[in-house]
């Protein structure tokens, strides 16, 4: 079975280390960090990955604007999105529509079941 990609995109490299790490973990996963968002340009056309999992507050180009960009491309506008983001961000999220996030701090057991979720939701049929 061809493993689901996934790629983290998060400045911080503890946290993005940590998230790759558990993912990676698991059988039929595939994940792979970057930590700005204009690598990211580059790298999700590339992996063509089944999940982007995406800090708002990323240096450069950030989070929510990376976000447009994917979706103006036909290429990367299908791929779901969960993004990352401390609570005073929420609103930002929520007033673009946007309702996939994880509040950071997380719990690893929450991200996963999200992670399944999204999979689940979003796997083509045969």
């Amino acid at each position: 079975m061809e493993p689901r990609a996934i790629v983290i995109v998060e400045d911080n490299e503890p946290i993005a280390c940590l998230i790759q790490e558990v993912l990676n973990e698991v059988p039929g996963y595939g994940a792979v960090t970057v930590a700005d968002g204009r690598q990211a340009l580059a790298v999700i056309p590339a992996v063509r990955p089944g999940l982007v999992i995406l800090d708002v507050d990323l240096p450069g180009l950030g989070g929510v604007a990376l976000y447009d960009r994917l979706r103006a491309r036909p290429a990367t506008a299908a791929i779901p999105v969960l993004f990352m983001c401390a609570a005073a961000r929420e609103a930002e999220l929520a007033g673009r529509g946007i309702r996939d996030y994880l509040r950071k701090p997380f719990d690893l057991d929450d991200l996963l079941a999200r992670v399944h979720a999204i999979f689940d939701q979003h796997t083509p049929l045969h």
